[in-house]
């Protein structure tokens, strides 16, 4: 699985200087799918229905933004101060995109990130 972090100037000095980490996360645990419950009911006055043969299910190749942003810290442990708290919250004045989509919105660090997705770092920016 391999998923892209993209950061903007003001953060890619705590990353070397990188502006996109290809990251590869072979080994990490994929996301369960949503698991729908069986129907074990059967009709009836009848006999049970043979069980439909299991089909070959795709592997799911989801992980989370957390085990990514952790194999982030891993590499360029700076850059994960800037975005992760002492508790391992992201920060507040922190946005986090995956693909299109704020992970606030999704399930913060528990948001699910597919192989080949972007994960793009915004700093808030303030002023007048």
């Amino acid at each position: 699985m391999a998923v892209t972090v993209l950061l903007p100037q003001v953060l890619q000095a705590d990353a070397a200087g990188a502006a996109r980490i290809d990251i590869a996360l072979d080994d990490t645990p994929a996301v369960p799918p949503e698991a729908t419950a069986p129907d074990l009911s059967a009709p009836r006055g009848g006999p049970v229905p043979a069980p439909a043969p299991a089909a070959a299910a795709a592997p799911d190749t989801r992980t989370t933004l957390r085990t990514v942003l952790d194999e982030l810290a891993r590499r360029h442990p700076g850059l994960d101060r800037r975005i992760r708290d002492e508790q391992g919250r992201l920060r507040r004045y922190v946005n986090v995109f995956v693909d299109s989509d704020e992970c606030r919105a999704m399930g913060g660090l528990d948001t699910p990130v597919a192989d080949g997705a972007e994960v793009r770092v915004l700093p808030s920016v303030a002023g007048g």
